[in-house]
């Protein structure tokens, strides 16, 4: 198993299973960590800016989960639809009312995506609405979200 590792406030998390594409978020036991060649996580931000490398494990965290939901969702729609679709919105705009409204596979997806997506969130150590917030802020500070999308690709 190629299991990718993070770690969040000092305590070891497995998140994706590597080559079954299975996410996972689960606690390591430190006996059962492989060795990292460093052991400190490089940071793009001060220790007062924690929460946003919070931020950004939960973006890393959950970046399977809106991947499955966008093809789960796609693949739910007629074809008329994918075509409409395709056209006019991203794969993330799926989601809107009247697509949950009008197909129940993409109300599925959809609502999956939001459980999954909360229970990781909150596992990491910050409320949906933390999440909400720091997202509202990211999209009016360029800058702010240039250091994050660097911190989820480190």
């Amino acid at each position: 198993m190629c299991v990718l590792y993070v770690h969040i406030a000092r305590k070891p998390f497995a998140l994706y299973n590597l080559l079954t594409h299975v996410p996972l978020l689960t606690h390591v036991p430190s006996s059962n960590l492989p060795k990292p060649a460093e052991a400190n996580m490089v940071s793009l931000f001060s220790s007062t800016e924690a929460i946003y490398d919070r931020y950004a494990a939960c973006i890393a965290a959950t970046e399977p989960l809106r991947a499955n939901r966008d093809r789960k969702a796609h693949s739910s729609l007629p074809s008329f639809a994918k075509f409409l679709t395709a056209k006019t919105t991203s794969a993330s705009g799926l989601c809107t009312a009247r697509n949950v409204e009008r197909y129940p596979g993409v109300r599925d997806a959809c609502t999956q995506h939001i459980v999954k997506s909360s229970k990781v969130i909150r596992s990491l150590g910050m409320s949906v609405a933390q999440f909400n917030a720091i997202s509202r802020r990211i999209e009016s500070d360029a800058m702010l979200r240039e250091r994050v999308m660097e911190q989820v690709s480190r």
